[in-house]
Formats: structure tokens, sequence, C-alpha cells
């Protein structure tokens, strides 16, 4: 058994979870990290794979991870930071692939094997890193949204109040404006002469 069958029902869980969620990116992310265990989980570790891989593996060294809480900040940050070494030996390896030579050597393979193992881990300490699940982590923050939401529709009626106070004074704003405006001159011949008439 893969060690990421065991953590892809946790992911999927976090992944619906971060559904619809107004955090930027987390959603994207979730739904990104999920799309490479499932097909780590599935590959073969041979040149068929190296394309798919590397184009899952990209986005996720791209994350942005501004407005997610701390913690899963620093674990994105460090899921990036552990999968660019990856993406950029797979893509050198993709490139090598091209030629007939680079299947000779079994070393080759063994090395596309060693990768998988290395990401199954990496995605395995972004979800249980330091024994706290990714999935607790976008539940705390999917509740938190929906504090802030209620909040704000609790303070809606008084926004609209403030909105109405507001228009209901800008008549009386223009009309000091163009009281202002009509005894500028005034004012500015005072200052000029030193002198008040």
């Amino acid at each position: 058994m893969n060690i990421l069958d065991n953590i892809l029902p946790l992911l999927k869980a976090a992944q619906a979870a971060a559904a619809g969620n107004p955090v930027p990116g987390l959603e994207g992310a979730i739904t990104g990290v999920v799309a490479l265990a499932e097909m780590v989980s599935t590959m073969k570790g041979n040149e068929a794979d190296l394309p798919d891989l590397i184009k899952r593996l990209k986005p996720l060294t791209e994350i942005d991870t501004v407005g997610c809480s701390d913690d899963l900040k620093q674990r994105l940050d460090m899921l990036k930071e552990n999968l660019e070494p990856k993406t950029t030996r797979l893509t050198s390896l993709g490139k090598k692939s091209k030629s007939k030579q680079f299947w000779k050597g079994k070393k080759y393979e063994k090395e596309i094997q060693d990768i998988k193992a290395s990401i199954a881990s990496h995605i395995h300490d972004f979800t249980f890193h330091n024994s706290i699940s990714i999935k607790i982590l976008v539940d705390q923050m999917s509740t938190k949204v929906d504090r802030v939401d209620t909040s704000v529709q609790r303070m809606k009626p008084q926004v609209d109040r403030v909105d109405t106070s507001v228009q209901r004074m800008e008549p009386h704003v223009e009309q000091i404006h163009k009281s202002v405006q009509e005894i500028a001159p005034e004012v500015r011949d005072v200052n000029n002469t030193g002198k008040y008439e």
C-alpha cells in the first residue's frame, strides 16, 4: 500500500472544506496538492509519467500564500521549498529523456522512483505537520471566515444607515462648498490689500 493512499481521503476532505473559501489561493493550493498526490499515488515512475508530473509540480512551487493562517502558510512555504528542487531535476530528466541513451541506464528510472517517494514524503509532512492535520487547519480557517462573514452581515444595517446619513449631508456640503467659493475672491482681496472694508 502506498503512503499516499492513507493521506488522500484527508486531503480530499480538506479540499471540500476549502471549496468556496475566500482566502486567496487556498482552494487552488489544496486542489493542487490533491492532484499531485493522486498522480504520484498511481504513477509507475518511468519516462511516460514525467510530463504530467512536472505539469502538476510546477503550480505548487508558485502558490501564493497571502491570506493563509500562519501555520498553513508555513506548511505551504515548506512544501514549495521542498518541491522546487524536485521540479528542477524532473525538468532536467524530461529534457534528457528525449535521447535514447537516457533510458539505457536503470539509474534514471531509480532516480524517478526516489523522487516519487520524496514527493510522497513531502505531501505527508504537509498533511500531518507536527501531528496537526491539514483538514483541521482548513476547517478552522473556514470557521473564522464564516464568523467574519456573519459579523459583516450584522454590521450591514449600520453601514447602510451611515451611508444614508452621508447622502443626506451631501447637499449641505455642496452648499457650503459654493458659499466658500463665493467668498474666496473677497478673502483674496483682503489678503492682497491687508485692509478690511
